[in-house]
């Protein structure tokens, strides 16, 4: 209804759907330059329609026709509008009104009337916005709203909406803010003005941002990104790139963050904003700040206070915006304290506050006095300090902001331990647990999960801490439980995520859908390592074509997992760890097994031992001294030339420091361990405990298993989680890779090199000895169970294309032989590495981005390759190695190596895991027998040989159920081993 006086007039020209009924008979070649210019604008092209109108106007005015030159006037004038050229806008319009009072059109002069008075309006909004009058502003924008609603323009309501939006944020009106620019994200797309798309879709992207949603932030700022690049919007563009390198800061992703920073400084200056370079200059340094302080670097410090340093001689303190000039201030207090000199950075501090409005700038008077809090505090002066952490702390609550109540709660329980005062301690520590742990619930990505986290352990080390101290003096059920849900609450809380999602199919339906957007991120992936690749290319160009394709590879990961988290049911997703240790007890009940969860601590580490009927804690040396008696002892299990008995008497000590319960280990089948820190790259089965007769190794007493976390252990049980399938058959063997130089596809020279752990370098490739021994492992193994039961892809049919088409989720075991990649600096990119086969977008490495998008139902997943179990170490999490993706994939267990593996023994290990597996053991039993097999022998018995295979997730997969139904046997009739269908050498699939 609001459209039709502009119908009447004949004004409209910006859509199809509304058509333009001549006022008059006109001049074919009027018509149409007006018809080609509201199809320009239709398809969001204002400058060419412009022109076109240009055009127009100069035919009417040959023709000396005022009507038709004030329609013209009239859309010129909108165009400018659009433009956000208000002046040359308010020009168009009044000569419009002119040529309209020519013709003696009144309505028409009335129209143009209101669009100057939506312009007045719209000027002065901003200008009351800039004077700090935002409630004066917010009514202006209000009244240029409803006077542009009148026209039945809704290019008018658009930019209304958005700058009123501005004035809302300013007064922290975040609903109301992120309700205008919903509602202009929707007018934008309908009048196809992507500019202002791109302007909308940023300001959600700070709405989430300020409410602590990274991954839906993190979503609106890349399509923003993308759609003011293609809108030729660098301003925006540098304003999408700047709030993605904050995120990138709070989750501690330092080099992205950077990256994008920089990218933003170099389009603000180019586009000549002296504030715009500032606030990127500024954003820069706060990024080498954190990145000093998380890293315990002075040059980076150092770096930071020179660039703060700069940028206050860069502005007029008269005229500067003082937010701008407190964070500056701020930050170099902060740097000041970092140094040593806390009474230094409190100058800086109050010198920063006073620049404050207490009215308004409520957020920066919190970080205001935490950060004079936290300088008192290292000096000593508690009373002090916890004054102003108080004052941060009862802002922050009553203004519900999350990371004041954070800091303001690690400071206050920091001042109480001082004080003797545990329990108040303890209570500020668990209100910090908890907020940071509604944050991180938001978070739908793995990576960003991970990465929030990582700075974030101290206060439930401080809890531990406490709680741990009364326990000792009182020991109790409800004390150990209190210590064990804190250990679990603090580890692997993306694991268990990404383990509550496995059992969730990825949604099937979308627009586009998943299987698009996951092509299309993959042809950008194919075409920047190309372009990366090209030595015509200029070495900045591929050096920025390097940054983009980590990002997409990242994107890639994201994509998966945020689409397998939004489509669980919402009560099953961050579901809470487990709280009671009687939860584990029941689990423990029908296995024989006993747990050992390990935290390691600064001043002291701990270890909770759980048994079917018991369970205690154990207090260990801190994590420093853990991490030195562990390094010379890890070296010299993993080097076959030393002498197995070197490392004997270390054996002997750690396994009396790290397993104190030598009597609990004898009563029970199997030990599962929850590792913490470098525990994750030690073989307990190594270790070795006393008994009458000296020392054993502990897998000569039982078997051995790991998990990340005992809530992990539960999750992959199946409590809780709904049934897959049951499998159609027992084994997919995947291997016996021919790996030669000279490969005849030409792809795999320059391809591994993109693995290496230095900065891709595709000029050097990656020479792959031969695994002789992997195809005769893979028909060793596929022997072992009945013919029809078993499926290989072998020689070129062992190709990354055929195992991501290949049906994985009717498979209980899923085995691969063959090469792996670890890379520690690019996670994502370490891999299988298969055949590249024939199809040209496949590369024959089989990543682990790429592993996170299959779909598995595996009981057990084997990667006989090496290094498969090590990876970049996150302190909570564990390795990020490449059995992580096959658990979010859907896999309850995986055996993976810690080390290089040799080809001949791993071939031999194999064979006697698989035929134990086949007799009915559990894979944590079989392991232990084939581990004690080689132990006995002559030829493997070094630790190096078997060693370094650990298996992850639940120990009791495998068990007894590879038996093929009909043949009680263990899958041999007759005394015979029959041959399992194979794809080998070129076989059609």
């Amino acid at each position: 209804m609001r459209l039709a006086v502009f119908v009447s007039l004949g004004l409209l020209f910006f859509t199809g759907s509304l058509p333009i009924p001549p006022a008059e008979p006109e001049k074919p070649s009027f018509e149409r330059s007006l018809a080609h210019a509201g199809e320009l604008r239709s398809q969001g092209d204002f400058v060419r329609s412009f022109k076109a109108m240009q055009q127009a106007l100069s035919i009417a005015l040959r023709d000396r026709k005022p009507s038709q030159q004030g329609k013209c006037l009239i859309r010129m004038g909108l165009l400018k509008w659009d433009l956000g050229e208000m002046a040359e806008s308010a020009s168009s319009f009044s000569d419009a009104r002119a040529a309209f009072k020519a013709a003696g059109d009144l309505r028409a002069q009335e129209f143009c009337a209101t669009c100057l008075e939506v312009i007045r309006l719209y000027k002065q909004g901003k200008e009351d916005r800039k004077a700090g009058l935002l409630y004066r502003s917010v009514a202006r924008f209000e009244e240029a709203f409803s006077r542009g609603r009148e026209t039945g323009m809704p290019d008018f309501e658009l930019k209304c909406l958005r700058q009123q939006s501005l004035a809302y944020l300013d007064l922290r009106q975040f609903d109301l803010f992120l309700k205008n620019n919903k509602k202009g994200l929707e007018i934008a797309t309908y009048i196809s003005h992507s500019a202002e798309q791109g302007r909308c879709l940023n300001n959600i992207g700070v709405y989430h941002q300020w409410h602590n949603d990274y991954s839906r932030a993190v979503s609106h700022f890349e399509k923003a990104l993308a759609v003011s690049n293609a809108a030729e919007d660098p301003a925006t563009e540098a304003e999408c790139l700047n709030n993605l390198g904050l995120i990138y800061r709070e989750l501690d992703n330092f080099e992205r963050a950077q990256f994008y920073l920089e990218r933003a400084l170099a389009r603000d200056r180019s586009g000549g904003d002296p504030n715009a370079v500032v606030m990127d200059l500024v954003n820069i340094g706060a990024v080498l700040l954190s990145r000093g302080i998380e890293e315990h670097t002075k040059d980076d410090l150092l770096k930071a206070l020179e660039i703060f340093r700069d940028c206050l001689r860069l502005q007029d303190l008269k005229t500067a915006d003082r937010l701008v000039i407190f964070v500056i201030l701020n930050n170099m207090g902060i740097i000041r304290n970092e140094l040593g000199d806390p009474e230094g950075a409190r100058r800086h501090f109050e010198r920063a506050a006073e620049i404050l409005d207490p009215a308004k700038d409520i957020l920066e008077r919190c970080q205001a006095q935490i950060n004079i809090a936290a300088s008192y505090l290292r000096e000593q002066n508690v009373e002090q300090a916890l004054f102003h952490f108080r004052s941060a702390f009862d802002i922050g609550a009553k203004g519900s902001s999350e990371n004041v109540l954070i800091e303001a709660s690690v400071g206050l329980g920091q001042c109480y331990e001082r004080m003797h005062d545990g329990l108040s301690a303890l209570s500020f520590y668990r209100r910090a647990i908890e907020t940071i742990e509604t944050m991180r619930g938001r978070i739908l990505s793995e990576s960003a999960s991970i990465g929030f986290a990582r700075n974030k352990l101290e206060p439930y080390e401080r809890s531990i801490h406490i709680l741990a101290d009364r326990y000792v003096a009182r020991p109790s059920l409800g004390g150990l439980d209190e210590i064990f849900s804190v250990i679990e609450r603090a580890r692997a809380r993306a694991f268990l995520e990404s383990v509550n999602q496995a059992r969730f199919d990825l949604p099937s339906s979308g627009s586009p859908t998943l299987a698009e957007r996951q092509r299309a991120i993959s042809g950008n992936i194919a075409r920047l390592r190309t372009a990366a690749a090209d030595p015509s290319n200029a070495p900045e160009l591929r050096q920025a074509m390097k940054q983009e394709l980590e990002l997409e590879e990242e994107k890639y990961v994201r994509l998966i997992q945020e689409a397998k988290a939004a489509g669980r049911p919402r009560d099953l997703r961050w579901q809470t760890p487990l709280d009671r240790i009687d939860v584990v007890q029941g689990l423990l009940a029908s296995r024989e097994a006993l747990v050992l969860e390990y935290f390691l601590g600064e001043e002291r580490s701990y270890l909770i031992s759980i048994s079917q009927t018991t369970a205690a804690l154990h207090l260990l040396p801190g994590r420093r001294m853990i991490e030195g008696s562990l390094r010379a002892y890890l070296k010299s299990i993993a080097d076959r030339s030393l002498d197995p008995e070197t490392g004997s008497n270390a054996a002997e000590r750690i396994g009396s420091d790290l397993i104190p319960v030598e009597q609990e280990i004898r009563s029970v089948r199997t030990v599962i361990v929850i590792p913490d820190g470098i525990l994750h790259y030690l073989p307990f089965e190594t270790l070795k405990i006393r008994d009458g007769n000296g020392s054993r190794y502990l897998v000569e007493e039982t078997s051995v298993a790991y998990c990340p976390s005992s809530s992990a252990l539960v999750a992959l049980a199946g409590s809780g989680l709904p049934l897959r399938p049951r499998w159609k058959k027992e084994l997919l063997a995947v291997g016996g890779v021919t790996y030669q130089a000279g490969d005849r596809h030409d792809r795999r020279a320059s391809i591994t090199s993109r693995l290496s752990d230095e900065p891709i370098d595709f000029e050097e490739g990656i020479e792959y000895p031969s695994l002789p021994f992997s195809r005769k492992e893979i028909l060793d193994i596929s022997r072992v169970f009945p013919a029809d039961t078993v499926d290989v892809l072998t020689g070129d049919a062992a190709t990354e294309a055929n195992v991501k088409i290949w049906p994985l989720t009717e498979y209980r075991i899923i085995h691969f032989a063959c090469h792996g990649f670890l890379n520690e600096r690019y996670p994502f990119r370490s891999a299988l590495a298969l055949s590249p086969g024939g199809s040209p977008e496949e590369d024959g490495f089989l990543q682990m981005r790429e592993i996170y998008g299959l779909d598995v139902n595996a009981d057990l997943v084997v990667l006989s390759a090496c290094q498969t179990g090590q990876g970049l170490m996150e302190r909570s999490e564990g390795p990020m190695g490449l059995s992580r993706p096959f658990f979010f994939a859907g896999a309850r267990s995986v055996l993976a190596s810690l080390w290089p593996t040799d080809d001949a023994a791993s071939r031999a290990f194999m064979s006697d895991l698989y035929r134990a597996i086949a007799d009915g053991s559990s894979a944590s039993e079989a392991l232990s027998r084939t581990k004690r097999k080689m132990l006995r022998s002559s030829q493997w018995a070094h630790p190096f040989y078997w060693a370094a295979f650990m298996l992850q997730g639940d120990p009791s997969t495998a068990a007894s159920a590879t038996r093929h139904p009909l043949d009680p046997t263990g899958g041999r009739r007759n005394g015979a081993a029959r041959i399992p269908r194979t794809w080998n050498h070129g076989d059609k699939t």
